[in-house]
């Protein structure tokens, strides 16, 4: 979803490098940051709900594909809940939704 919020063209944030390959999710979530700053719905320095529990997917998806770690339950929990937070905040006001709404 964030990487949705990135190409909205409301916001048209590339969320590719020049070799082609995706940004990564700390990138993104830098990016995503700054336009907020920039549209004045953040402040300057802060981050947005969830951004260290967010960053944290990264680290647990590595060890799960790059090392065959099993995410802890307690891990898989904080990260599905800042998910679904972090949609229910910031999706709505740049698409017009909820997706998670039933």
């Amino acid at each position: 979803m964030l990487y949705a919020l990135l190409s909205h063209p409301s916001i048209n944030a590339t969320t590719t490098r020049p070799n082609g390959y995706l940004i990564g999710l700390d990138d993104a979530l830098k990016d995503y940051e700054t336009t907020l700053v920039v549209a004045g719905a953040l402040a300057a320095g802060q981050h947005i709900d969830g951004h260290h529990v967010l960053r944290t997917f990264t680290r647990v998806r590595d060890s799960v594909v790059h090392g065959g770690a099993e995410p802890s339950p307690q891990d898989t929990e904080r990260i599905v809940a800042a998910s679904v937070a972090f949609c229910r905040k910031y999706i709505p006001p740049t698409f017009g939704l909820d997706p998670l709404a039933d």
